[in-house]
């Protein structure tokens, strides 16, 4: 099974991929800056689901070769399984404004 990741584009109103995760791959992550804190999404998929979840806080640093993620106090948010989906709103530090994300179990 795979979790999919798409970005909805706020002009045309349409959800992008972003990324593929395929079960036994490593998890992924999405950083959610605030003002006043800095939470890590983190995500992964197995055979029959998925599951996202969040961090109270975290970092989530990368380059081409090297991925690190940080968490403390991570919560479950969802379990996925076949065809469902899951929404959050995340400012990412990449991002200059707040973006939803939606992650399939496909």
């Amino acid at each position: 099974m795979t979790l999919r990741i798409e970005s909805l584009d706020y002009n045309s109103g349409k959800w992008i991929l972003v990324a593929n995760i395929k079960s036994g791959e490593r998890p992924g992550s999405f950083s959610d800056v605030r003002e006043t804190e800095r939470q890590v999404y983190l995500f992964e998929t197995k055979e029959k689901f998925s599951r996202i979840y969040k961090s109270k806080r975290g970092i989530d640093l990368s380059n081409k070769e090297v991925r690190e993620i940080v968490t403390e106090g991570l919560v479950l948010l969802k379990e996925l399984k076949e065809r469902e989906e899951y929404i959050i709103q995340l400012k990412t530090d990449r991002s200059k404004e707040e973006r939803k994300v939606r992650f399939t179990h496909v």
